[in-house]
């Protein structure tokens, strides 16, 4: 195999790298330069996901592909997260190439058991179990039009896994939970730590006087856990922040209702890196278990104390985490904690 070129299909640009996602594709980037790799970036644009000289600069070369959000992108077989990032340029560009190709997540994967691309080899990142991720979003959104949508796309991502998985010549999965379910369909599954900024644990000493909740707000999910973490904090009387990627204008005006919320959204890395860095206690809390927490990553580099829902993490954290089953216990974590300096 041919090591020193690789075609990476991202489903954004991937920079910023402000969420899970881009977090991953980005740094991979970088180490695979470190590397000596060249790099051909395929990605697309779309909202605020733009043309980036950051990217450019990294890679050998950068292709972009505007998605189609076109309304017929919801009224084919395929789900739309594939459908709107099927450009024909893509695959006549991937098929001019020679060499492995990498597809982030199932979103990139509409070509892959094409007959153009026989001659190269298809691996696929998995972040994440799509369809079980978009059953979750179904079973807790509150619109019943977004009920629907979500319901309609984890049917058709459930199918066309089935078929995207047969076709791969690999797979890498984000951790060893989902290393095990693609392993169960697939003989070549590798589990593939994300990657990300940090090179060294960077836990500042001393003692800070807030509880921070952070993540893409931008994810139903989250928005809705920081809601319920904050309720906590409220509750009991106890100073928190609220940091990370903007929900949009539904979602902010949502954060604005809660009580003595410091909302900080969309800052900067080095300003989060602060928020993360100061606070006297990062929660980390989710209700989808599938892929991997790269909050709980961060956590692991920048908290002095971390409270973590329990199924998030396995048995060799245990010595550095505190975990909670139910989120009515987690005051009683966060009260101690609050009062604990950091040597």
């Amino acid at each position: 195999m041919d090591i020193s070129h690789l075609d990476i299909v991202s489903f954004s640009v991937p920079y910023p790298p402000n969420y899970g996602g881009a977090i991953d594709v980005y740094y991979k980037i970088v180490a695979l330069q470190q590397l000596g790799v060249r790099v051909h970036l395929h990605c697309f644009t779309y909202d605020d996901k733009q043309p980036s000289p950051e990217i450019e600069r990294l890679c050998g070369r950068v292709t972009y592909y505007k998605r189609d959000k076109g309304i017929n992108t919801l009224l084919t077989k395929l789900p739309y997260v594939v459908a709107t990032r099927m450009p024909g340029s893509l695959l006549a560009n991937l098929a001019s190439g020679s060499g492995p190709i990498l597809f982030e997540g199932l979103h990139t994967c509409g070509f892959v058991g094409r007959k153009e691309l026989k001659h190269r080899q298809a691996i696929i990142r998995m972040h994440n179990i799509e369809w079980e991720y978009y059953m979750f979003l179904c079973q807790t959104s509150s619109s019943w039009w977004r009920k629907l949508h979500f319901k309609r796309e984890s049917i058709k991502l459930r199918r066309f896994e089935r078929k995207v998985v047969f076709a791969a010549d690999g797979i890498f999965a984000i951790s060893a939970g989902d290393s095990r379910y693609f392993s169960s369909r697939h003989k070549n599954v590798h589990i593939l730590a994300p990657f990300h900024q940090y090179e060294e644990v960077m836990v500042l000493p001393g003692e800070g006087d807030y509880v921070l909740l952070h993540g893409d707000l931008s994810v139903e999910d989250n928005l809705a856990v920081v809601e319920a973490l904050a309720a906590v904090c409220i509750k009991h009387d106890l100073r928190y922040k609220v940091a990370g990627r903007s929900p949009g204008e539904e979602g902010i005006a949502r954060l604005q209702k809660l009580k003595n919320a410091e909302l900080h959204l969309n800052v900067s890395s080095q300003k989060m890196q602060e928020l993360m860095q100061q606070a006297q206690v990062q929660i980390v809390d989710s209700s989808i278990t599938s892929g991997f927490k790269l909050k709980l990553l961060s956590a692991l580099f920048t908290a002095r104390h971390i409270v973590v829902r329990n199924v998030l993490v396995s048995n060799n954290l245990s010595e550095v985490v505190h975990t909670y089953t139910n989120r009515s216990e987690i005051a009683s974590l966060l009260i101690p904690l609050l009062q604990q300096p950091v040597s």
